[in-house]
């Protein structure tokens, strides 16, 4: 889920569905198969993010700020779980021609942000002309994606590509 909404006009409840749909769920998952992983002492944990996790857009700060999150917690779990001999990463795969644009939210316009030239407004305008267009191939991203290797970015792995 995505959200293009002006950061004033989001209510606490969107916030955090968004928090839990991109940050919450993941941490969910990763905790419930860690014990599965130290016990083989071997797996990678993957955690989708995006282009959002490194620089925040006007119109998605909540959507981006979820992302930065989700990428600072797998970070910092890359260096805890490495003593048993496990990894994890983030993958930011890049624009697919998914139904990830289908699921966008956008804000009912708000007066002080509709004028001529409002960056928030041009960031709807354009998540729904590029929804279906995207260039990313999902069949050929997927496929790289489990066969290609990782570059490393820091102290965890980080791959960035469109397909």
């Amino acid at each position: 889920m995505i959200l293009v909404l002006y950061t004033d006009g989001i209510r606490d409840e969107t916030t955090a569905r968004q928090f839990d749909h991109n940050v919450f769920a993941p941490l969910r998952l990763t905790r419930s198969i860690l014990p599965y992983l130290r016990s083989q002492k071997e797996g990678t944990v993957v955690n989708p993010s995006s282009l959002g996790g490194m620089h925040s857009f006007p119109g998605n700060g909540i959507y981006c700020s979820t992302k930065f999150a989700l990428e600072a917690i797998t970070f910092a779990l890359a260096e805890e779980i490495a003593p048993f001999g496990l990894k994890a990463m983030v993958v930011q795969p890049g624009y697919f021609r998914t139904g990830f644009l289908d699921g966008v939210v956008m804000a009912e316009g708000m007066k002080e942000y509709e004028g001529e030239g409002s960056v928030v407004a041009e960031a709807r305008r354009t998540m729904g002309a590029y929804n279906g267009r995207q260039l990313g191939n999902p069949s050929v991203g997927g496929v790289r994606m489990v066969s290609f290797p990782f570059y490393f970015v820091g102290w965890c792995k980080l791959w960035e590509s469109s397909f």
